[in-house]
């Protein structure tokens, strides 16, 4: 996954849990259309840039630990400085 493919899914990402429709990791994973693994993935990358996530079973969707809008440009500049960490 180059850092253009992976601002796209963390952006659909994002969109999937403002709005609440996750799903679990399976669920997510074909909602993305990646595999499990890599959603998994994702969702510790996101973490890392300061926007946790959790499972609510209530909801059967991820949400943010604490509320957030992630910003585009902050993801594209911690991908290009540290692509080697977060890209195969």
């Amino acid at each position: 996954m180059d850092v253009e493919q992976l601002i796209i899914y963390l952006g659909m990402l994002d969109n999937f849990v403002q709005n609440k429709c996750t799903g679990n990791t399976q669920a997510l994973a074909e909602k993305l259309g990646i595999s499990e693994s890599a959603v998994c993935e994702l969702l510790q990358i996101i973490g890392t840039f300061g926007y946790p996530l959790k499972f609510n079973y209530e909801l059967d969707s991820y949400e943010y630990v604490k509320p957030c809008k992630l910003r585009r440009l902050k993801f594209e500049e911690i991908l290009i400085k540290n692509s080697s960490q977060y890209l195969n």
